[in-house]
């Protein structure tokens, strides 16, 4: 056992920062395309016969991938101009391979029967099976606090992790034979966290394993059913059981649920609420699944939840929301006509149908995901297909005129930023940093981490800036990566003597499209002491 005496957490605040102190972003800003927004294209041509795309993600290289379930099981690539290649050497011949997801190391990682599987940029596919638990049903994985990959394994009743390695270890003390646990989302308290509606709880899993489920707070008769992380620290549920809800849940674990201003439900054995996600606005948007009369809710972190509708065909069955890279929030709309649509932060739907298979109602047409070309992408009835949006307007470049100095409030196309660092004692300092990838396209750049040193001379104090740890990094658009940096010998005392002040430099590089312009932001960071002890 070894004792950590004491731990630095880190916060960001927004602030005005002296000289030498504060976080450096630069980013690539994007330039508005030919195209009509709204263009939907469809591309087959590479595809298996058969074939039947599923789940879609922004790859590490500035492609996207996907997985299909058809005759042919196979992992896909498409380019954004539409070139599609299938791999299937390293699947299983029960092989039905689901929720691709861009790794922390560059590879893409999805959830198989009795398997967690990885594919390189390259193509070429690994299937983990050493550390499952018999019948396992990996689902649902996310990047930890950690560097490992974390998921739920339906079928055992479990909370599975697997190093980039694929090293796999499952846990199940804490959880119930009745669990379901689903919906993974790492939390910033630097823990994972899921829904278990089999319980029901919201459930929180720490990078060692261990298993808390909270259930004071949740409504009688709930469902808890996926998760996100919200703006404002804490993490945000739906609940579709007998009285549809929107829930959060603090990193403590207590569990608000909200109500008002959700429509009253006239099926509740087939309606209710979808799942959730963070608009580009800072705010929770959800479909709301009624027969022909869907809707689309957005809920503020202060728990205010409001409806909206206009604008939506009729019949409607809104479902799939994701961000885009217009600051807007899109969606599937399945009934029929199939569409694309697009809902604006004040509420604005407008939808799009032209270019849609003729089979994409239904459910069909699903997964949308921001692509590095800053469109929308989505599997469709047998293709992979993709949406143009509106860019951002063209800003000039900032330039800093002092430490007080602001930037434009344009959405950047690409931009990073410190979402949590945890420095402890191992021997040798190291710094936990997530970064989080906020626009479009791969953000790829260098991290220094840096502390003022005082000089004294001629009864005088000066300081001198010292770097004490440097990493590079590679982030999927919309993504979150862990980056550990091993600081330089000494650190802990060139940290005291910047009176807890640990300052860093991030410098982000948009690869796809080429950036067009530059964009400076900083911001600070305020040091909390907390104490605690950890095992190793």
């Amino acid at each position: 056992m070894r004792i950590v005496r004491s731990t630095v957490r880190w916060l960001l605040t927004a602030s005005a920062l002296p000289a030498a102190t504060g976080l450096l972003l630069m980013f690539g800003a994007g330039t508005a395309g030919a195209v009509p927004v709204g263009t939907i294209t469809q591309f087959s041509a590479g595809l298996n016969a058969g074939s039947d795309p599923h789940s879609i993600v922004a790859g590490p290289e500035g492609n996207l991938w996907f997985t299909d379930t058809g005759s042919t099981k196979a992992i896909g690539r498409i380019t954004p101009s539409g070139v599609i290649t299938e791999f299937s050497a390293g699947l299983s011949e029960d092989s039905y391979p689901e929720g691709i997801v861009a790794g922390p190391e560059g590879n893409l990682w999805f959830g198989d029967r009795g398997a967690v599987g990885r594919v390189t940029p390259s193509g070429a596919i690994t299937e983990f099976t050493v550390g499952l638990n018999p019948g396992s049903r990996p689902e649902g994985l996310v990047t930890g606090p950690d560097g490992n990959l974390w998921f739920a394994d339906f079928g055992t009743k479990a909370i599975g992790r697997i190093t980039p390695g694929g090293t796999i270890t499952e846990f199940t003390a804490g959880l119930s034979p009745s669990s379901e646990p689903f919906g993974m989302v790492s939390g910033p308290d630097g823990n994972l966290w899921f829904t278990d509606a089999g319980i029901p709880a919201v459930g929180r899993v720490t990078p060692t394993g261990t298993i808390t489920e909270f259930s004071a707070g949740l409504i009688a008769g709930s469902e808890p059913f996926g998760m996100v992380a919200g703006p404002d620290g804490n993490l945000w549920f739906i609940d579709h059981g007998s009285t549809a809800a929107v829930g959060r849940i603090t990193p403590g674990g207590t569990i608000t649920e909200f109500t008002a201003g959700l429509k009253e439900s006239h099926c509740p054995l087939l309606c209710g609420l979808g799942m959730i996600i963070l608009g580009g606005d800072g705010n929770m948007w959800f479909p709301h699944l009624e027969p022909g009369v869907g809707t689309i809710g957005r809920i503020s972190p202060g728990g205010t939840i409001t409806e909206f509708s206009t604008g939506l065909s009729f019949p409607s069955h809104p479902q799939d929301l994701a961000p885009g890279p217009d600051g807007n929030v899109w969606f599937v709309e399945a009934a029929s006509p199939p569409a694309i649509g697009r809902i604006t932060p004040s509420g604005t739907i407008t939808e799009f149908s032209a270019g849609m298979s003729s089979c994409s109602q239904g459910g069909i047409a699903n997964n949308l995901v921001a692509g590095p070309d800053r469109n929308m992408w989505f599997s469709d009835c047998g293709s992979i297909a993709r949406i143009t949006t509106s860019e951002p307007p063209a800003q000039s470049p900032a330039t800093p005129t002092g430490p007080s100095s602001t930037t434009a409030a344009t959405p950047p196309a690409c931009s990073a930023s410190l979402a949590s660092t945890r420095i402890t004692t191992k021997g040798t300092a190291e710094a936990t940093i997530r970064l989080t990838a906020t626009g479009t396209g791969t953000c790829t750049g260098k991290l220094s981490l840096t502390t003022r040193i005082p000089l004294k001379k001629h009864n005088k104090t000066k300081t001198k800036t010292e770097t004490i740890g440097t990493a590079t990094f590679s982030i999927p658009p919309g993504k979150t990566a862990t980056i550990e940096v091993t600081l330089k010998a000494g650190a802990r005392s060139l940290l005291g003597s910047d009176h807890g002040r640990l300052n860093a430099s991030l410098t982000v590089l948009k690869s796809s499209p080429a950036p067009s312009q530059t964009q400076t932001e900083k911001v600070q960071l305020v040091q909390k002491k907390t104490h605690g002890k950890t095992k190793k």
